[in-house]
């Protein structure tokens, strides 16, 4: 779409211009906006020097504050206290048990797999990594019914609240919860068909984007370095899936508009056939954004998919113009 609309403006309206009876109106340029754009311009070429160097510092000083943003995302925060979504949220942040979750595929590469002590220690372990987190506030993970179910069957010993260490007695202490379910319940939402793989969920406190990415990142590094014996794949889930979705569209958008802004000037190179005022024109193209970011990342500090987006928007506008 955007691409036509380039090519009819290139060539539609050129044709209808040279149809069309147009006649240009003596006195224009003393409309009133036109007289505000000429004062501006007296000024700026009376006091050129002071105001190259006001607008240099200027620019130079909110450039440098460009550092201070974070490239980052939090969807909760897109709407205000009060409102009823954001306030069920917050409750649930603050009294059970957060508004995001990661959730894992731990297989054991065979079926069956999962009654195997060595398998289920290591998925064990890494439910305790889990909950060492400090924005860790539930886990839900297949170890916990085996260590409940190994602990009912010795009197309720809390001694026995651990894995089995053998594989016989796992799977018969997994076949013996199956036939205690009552009809029309399984083990299929934690555990797959064939039991080669379990279903492992993390609930965490509501976490921007990017914290919440390298959160899985670190789980999954943690499970390359302590458990081999677990083939796992990236953390899924809404929470992950929306995360990831913010932060390339953020690095999107960024990138696409300074390169908007670069080639637009190649386009000023050819069309005013002058390297030097096409590269002038970088100047007002890309000058207002820099001071822009450069106060928004002192008084805010961080960019989310909004702000890309107005980015964006107005860099449009303002080449337009």
């Amino acid at each position: 779409g955007v691409m036509c609309a380039m090519v009819l403006t290139f060539t539609l309206p050129p044709g209808v211009m040279t149809l069309l009876p147009v006649k240009v109106r003596p006195g224009m340029g003393e409309e009133a906006h036109w007289r505000i754009v000429d004062r501006i311009c007296e000024f700026s070429l009376a006091q050129r020097h002071r105001v190259f160097w006001v607008v240099l510092v200027i620019s130079a000083a909110c450039s440098a504050m460009i550092p201070l943003n974070d490239l980052n995302d939090d969807t909760i925060e897109y709407f205000e206290k009060g409102v009823p979504l954001r306030d069920a949220l917050d409750f649930v942040q603050d009294n059970l048990t957060g508004v995001d979750s990661i959730s894992y595929e731990l297989s054991s590469g065979e079926p069956g797999g999962i009654n195997d002590p060595k398998f289920l220690a290591q998925v064990e372990a890494f439910a305790q990594w889990w909950r060492a987190q400090p924005r860790t506030t539930h886990v839900l993970t297949f170890t916990d019914i085996i260590k409940k179910l190994n602990r009912n069957m010795h009197a309720d010993d809390p001694a026995y609240y651990k894995v089995p260490e053998e594989r016989e007695l796992a799977a018969q202490y997994v076949l013996l919860y199956e036939l205690s379910l009552p009809q029309g319940l399984d083990l299929n939402t934690l555990v797959n068909f064939d039991k080669s793989a379990v279903r492992f969920v993390v609930s965490v406190k509501n976490l921007p984007s990017r914290e919440l990415i390298e959160l899985d990142e670190g789980a999954q590094a943690w499970l390359a370095q302590n458990a081999p014996g677990i083939r796992a794949g990236p953390g899924t889930g809404v929470s992950m899936i929306f995360a990831h979705l913010s932060q390339s569209n953020i690095y999107s958008m960024m990138e696409g508009a300074l390169v908007s802004a670069i080639l637009i000037s190649l386009t000023m190179i050819l069309s005013l056939r002058s390297l030097k005022f096409g590269l002038v024109s970088l100047i007002p193209n890309l000058l207002p954004a820099a001071i822009a970011y450069g106060v928004w990342g002192l008084l805010v500090g961080q960019v989310n998919l909004a702000v890309a987006a107005v980015f964006s928007v107005s860099s449009g506008i303002v080449i337009d113009d």
